[in-house]
């Protein structure tokens, strides 16, 4: 089986937090560090808070463990978080009539357990209380417990059923997830919330119903269930309902989970479906075909991942992103047409189609995610309309097949490992749009011949172009004002590299510049010590050029333009950003010689323009004696 999750950072921070706000209450002193002694019985060690005991930790050689009914007279009401935390060896626990809590993490990772009783006294079992008992095959849940926490049997892989109690209310996320052996459970009347995960990778379950009683299933509920044939809802639940065994929100405008083993190679959403919820068919294998009503115009993250025999499919006009993971590992897929109405291609859309030889990208599209294309390992061509404005880090990475590929002028950085490993891209044109290459941008792009970079970029990522073996020659713009590390190390057949910045910040590494290479570049300039540094052949182009003192935009002339160009420095400067601007053009631009650029010299360039535009014959340098 396998797993794909697509969980953004601000999903796990939700996700840990809501972990915070389920923790099950318990006296104060049980988790406060140094409040008690602890002290020691048999294999176990414990705390004496006077009115019960609690037990903290065993020794993690244990075997099998009768905990006391009672220490000194005291009685044992709890097992406190990590108690028995990682104990492997750890075989047969019996726990006795009178504990009422089973904390976090209480048996986490216990994975000879086997055997557990648990009496039904116990009316807490806390997150992640059984998760990674691998061994455990059956356990049981008193009737006073009202909540399967967070984690609490995620991991048990051995587990085979589980009877849930008519008391219990909820069942928290991730509650019995990769429990990958339990082949039935019956969600009791009482329920009214199933969390996200709460049966993700349960890959023996076959059938679920849904009682009366459940108002909220959570993201992802029944994703990676590749036994599931039919998913039932009562008749008389108010939130959810099943049409053939799939499951929609009560009014059929969303369908939220189609069964990954229903026996089926073709299906069609019903007319009238607005939107497709997240991993709705997430690794339904069967499907080799799946038609969307034009009345859909929403489709969640990952909706179609892992669906390994989907050849075709067509997206309705009116749906205006695709998003996350949509298509993620789709290997049968191997054409598809992007609707006029797109706007947005999300992270890891496409990411390990391997069949997918072409895709349309419309007009209208004007981001593509990160990762977005990645190993699509099929693919030769892609146009990339002009209304791209952003291409995210990876999004091309490891599509072996691709020889060509233009960037739209609207871009401005290409992100890190945007095209690595593109193995037979030949060539590629770079707007001037573009400020930065990122790292690893074309690094194993062994078929890259030629490549030009524009006079707008002003910095080359770490390892940019890394082992490109095929480029000859390329000339770095006196734009660029600093080369990573290994940004053109291990570049076979590099015979000539010609940095036109005499102040480049070349990263101090033998392999930045690959040691076949000669170096051209003006004398006494950082790129010349760097060569002697490094024992390269350096060519001298000449004397290192200077911009007279206000043309900063190098046109041979001073006017306005190079006052906007020096206040829009000065403001990216001022902002903590980087200026843009070259050593040189920061030289030409000090015109009152205080060591920095500002609005005072913008002021003194705008009074030279004015002054030389009425006829005026002084130099710049002789006006500004005479102010």
């Amino acid at each position: 089986m396998k797993k794909t999750k697509f969980v953004s950072v601000l999903t796990a921070c939700a996700m840990l937090s809501g972990m915070a706000v389920m923790l099950p209450m318990v006296p104060d002193t049980a988790i406060v560090a140094g409040a008690y002694e602890n002290e020691t019985y048999g294999q176990l060690t414990y705390i004496n808070a006077g009115d019960y005991i609690a037990i903290t930790d065993c020794d993690e050689t244990a075997t099998e463990v009768e905990i006391p009914a009672e220490i000194d007279g005291v009685k044992v009401t709890m097992l406190a978080k990590a108690a028995f935390k990682d104990c492997s060896n750890l075989i047969t626990v019996t726990i006795p009539d009178g504990v009422k809590t089973i904390w976090i993490d209480a048996f986490y990772g216990c994975e000879a357990l086997t055997t557990i009783t648990i009496p039904d006294s116990v009316t807490s079992i806390g997150n992640s209380a059984f998760s990674g008992c691998s061994g455990l095959t059956s356990i049981n849940i008193p009737d006073g417990v009202t909540s399967i926490e967070n984690f609490a049997f995620d991991g048990c892989s051995s587990l085979t059923s589980i009877t849930i109690p008519d008391g219990v209310t909820s069942i928290g996320d991730y509650a019995f997830d990769d429990c990958s052996s339990l082949t039935s459970i019956t969600i009791p009347d009482d329920v009214t919330s199933i969390g996200d995960s709460a049966f993700s990778g349960c890959s023996s379950l076959t059938s679920i119903t849904i009682p009366e009683s459940v108002t909220s299933i959570g993201d992802d509920a029944f994703t990676f269930c590749s036994s599931l044939t039919s998913i039932t809802v009562s008749e008389d639940n108010e939130s959810y309902k099943d049409i053939d065994g799939v499951l929609f929100s009560k009014d059929a405008a969303t369908i939220l989970v189609y069964p990954a083993d229903k026996v089926e190679d073709a299906y069609v959403i019903p007319d009238g479906v607005t939107n497709i919820g997240d991993d709705a068919f997430s690794s339904c294998s069967s499907l080799t075909t799946i038609t969307i009503p034009d009345t859909v115009t929403s489709i969640g993250k990952g909706v179609f991942s892992d669906c390994d025999a989907l050849t075709t499919i067509t997206i309705p006009d009116r749906v205006t992103s695709i998003g996350a993971g949509v298509f993620y590992d789709c290997d049968a897929l191997t054409a598809i047409t992007i609707p006029d109405g797109v706007t947005s291609i999300g992270d890891d859309a496409f990411n390990s189609c391997s069949s997918l030889t072409t895709i349309t990208i419309p007009d209208t599209v004007t981001s593509i995610g990160e990762s977005a294309f990645y190993c699509c390992v099929s693919l030769i061509t892609i146009t990339i309309p002009d209304s791209v404005m952003s291409i995210g880090c990876g999004a091309f990475s490891d599509c072996y097949a691709l020889t060509s590929i233009t960037i739209p002028d609207g871009v401005t950085n290409i992100e890190g490992f945007t095209f690595s490993h593109c193995n037979a891209l030949t060539s590629i044109t770079i707007p001037e749009s573009v400020t930065s290459i990122e790292d690893d941008a074309f690094s194993h792009c062994d078929a890259l011949i030629s490549i030009t970079i524009p006079d707008s970029v002003t910095s080359i990522g770490e390892g940019a172009f890394y082992s490109c073996d095929a480029l000859t020659t390329i000339t770095i713009p006196d734009s660029v004002t600093s080369i990573g590390y290994s940004a053109f190390g291990d570049c076979a057949d590099l015979t000539t590299i010609t940095i036109l910045n005499s102040e480049c910040e070349i990263y101090d590494y033998s392999d930045t510049i690959a040691f076949n290479a000669t170096i051209r570049g003006y004398a006494n300039s950082t790129a010349q010590a760097y060569a002697e540094k490094y024992g390269r052949k350096f060519e001298v182009i000449g004397e290192s050029p200077t911009l007279p003192l206000g043309n900063i935009n190098g046109d041979e002339s001073i006017d306005a333009t190079d006052a906007a160009l020096l206040l829009s420095a000065a403001a990216a400067a001022g902002a903590g950003g980087e200026s843009g601007l070259t050593a040189e053009q920061i030289k030409a631009a000090d015109l009152d010689g205080n060591g920095s650029f500002d609005a005072s010299d913008a002021s003194l360039i705008l009074m030279y323009a004015a002054y030389s535009g009425a006829g005026g014959e002084l130099g710049v340098t002789e006006f500004l004696a005479q102010l």
